[in-house]
């Protein structure tokens, strides 16, 4: 898992790997969240609060260090 900066202006967080799921929060630029590196249309994050969502592949953020 590798922290990363939110670089769009809003991000939908959902409840698992689909937009039918329930969204669970919404991110905004500046963020700082725990994410999965993947090339699926879907990404695996852990919130601040410690809780488990998903973003679409599409999000734009900025890598800063991996989680130890």
């Amino acid at each position: 898992m590798k922290k990363a900066i939110i670089l769009d202006e809003n991000v939908a967080v959902y409840e698992s790997a689909s937009q039918a799921s329930p969204e669970i929060c919404e991110l905004h630029n500046g963020e700082e969240i725990s994410l999965t590196p993947t090339n699926g249309p879907w990404v695996p994050i852990l919130l601040p609060d410690d809780k488990r969502g998903y973003v679409k592949g599409t999000l734009k953020a900025f890598l800063i260090r991996d989680v130890v």
